[in-house]
């Protein structure tokens, strides 16, 4: 029970430090300890480590968009934020979710613990849907 109790004092701290940034924040709908974003650089057809890591923080809005996801950078002042709507494409390859953006832009972001990129992604695919006919959401690792 000390640990579920540890658990729920850390969570409470990162929410107040999290609507520091973000004043429409209700919830943390999940989290993963450590991760890394990466960039899709379409010209060399290579993946481009950013200059951003840290914990991930999957997010509950007030207003929209209302789910985000946001990697608080330890390595510099700038965050990363995704806005998570109906229509964002989602791939789970692990180690990696993959997203690409309404403008073209592919990014990754890399998990060190596969549970969490597993429980993100089935978070994830909870608020998007099917565009089309294809589902925004799709896993690499389902058929195994």
């Amino acid at each position: 029970m000390g640990n579920s109790k540890g658990a729920d004092e850390v969570r409470e701290r990162n929410l107040s430090v999290l609507k520091l940034k973000d004043k429409n924040l209700e919830d943390i709908v999940s989290h993963s300890s450590h991760v890394s974003v990466y960039k899709f650089d379409a010209d060399s057809k290579q993946w481009k480590k950013g200059n951003i890591e840290g914990p991930l923080f999957l997010l509950r809005r007030s207003t929209a968009p209302i789910h985000q996801i946001l990697v608080m950078n330890q390595l510099d002042v700038h965050d990363f934020v995704l806005d998570i709507t109906p229509k964002t494409r989602v791939r789970e390859k692990k180690p990696y979710l993959i997203f690409r953006s309404p403008n073209g832009v592919i990014e990754g972001i890399w998990f060190y613990d596969e549970n969490e990129l597993r429980r993100i992604f089935e978070e994830i695919a909870k608020h998007t849907k099917t565009v089309g006919d294809k589902p925004s959401c799709t896993s690499e690792s389902q058929s195994s």
